[in-house]
Order: structure tokens, then C-alpha cells, then sequence
């Protein structure tokens, strides 16, 4: 491999992958000599999914919750990420900054997190 931080040949002769870019892999048949060498471009993984923690919280009128998202990707990986929030119900849940919140009224609201197309929600009970 001409860079083995983007994808190596491991030792059952399988490629594997380490992160996005081109790489130039080469192989060689022992028994004849030949050899020959192929460009792998490697994608950078997709989000697949959103999962909001907590999944499904309470809070009161007047008290504030801090809401986490972590993405899923192509690549198995799940990391934490900094989603668009946005309540469906901004009359009884409404946002105070980027994952802050505040329970306005009793009730229930759906809260929506999107990233890339993609999005995860949970819904928030307010009480009293």
C-alpha cells in the first residue's frame, strides 16, 4: 500500500480500510513474478442514523435539559455529533441554545435532531 494510513493489505491478503483518500495497492504472484497494482479510492462513511439521549425525558415548566445526538456511519462507527435541534411543539419545549432546552408548558413534545439529511428524535414529557 503507498499509505497505510488510508488502507493496508493484511496478512490473509484482505484490504482494509483506515480512512477516506486514494491509495495505490500492488501485488505481486510469487510463483511467477508478475506483478500489478490497482488505485483504491476510498469514500469517507456516510451517517446512517441519529440517536438522541436521553431517549425519551421529562422534565417541568421553568427547568432546563441538556440533550446529547451521536451518529451512526457506514463504517460501524458511532462518535458523538453537533446536530440542527428543533422541537415540533416549541409551545411546550423550546430550545435555549444548541442542545439546551426548557420545558414551557405541560405536555409532550417531539424533539427532532438532524444531520446531513438525517434524523433522530425523542419526545420530551413537561410537567407541571
Amino acid at each position: 500500500s503507498s499509505d497505510p494510513a488510508i488502507a493496508a493489505v493484511n496478512s490473509t491478503g484482505a484490504i482494509e480500510t483506515f480512512g477516506p483518500g486514494e491509495v495505490t495497492i500492488n501485488a505481486i504472484d510469487l510463483a511467477s513474478g508478475k506483478n500489478g497494482e490497482a488505485v483504491l479510492v476510498v469514500k469517507p462513511a456516510k451517517l446512517l442514523s441519529i440517536t438522541v439521549s436521553p431517549g425519551n425525558p421529562s422534565t417541568s415548566v421553568g427547568t432546563s435539559i441538556t440533550l446529547v445526538a451521536e451518529g451512526t456511519y457506514t463504517n460501524g462507527e458511532v462518535k458523538p455529533i453537533t446536530p440542527i435541534w428543533l422541537s415540533q411543539s416549541p409551545g411546550i419545549f423550546g430550545f435555549t441554545n444548541a442542545s439546551a432546552g426548557r420545558g414551557i408548558a405541560p405536555g409532550v413534545a417531539t424533539i427532532v435532531a438532524t444531520l446531513e439529511q438525517i434524523t433522530g428524535n425523542a419526545t420530551v414529557t413537561v410537567s407541571p
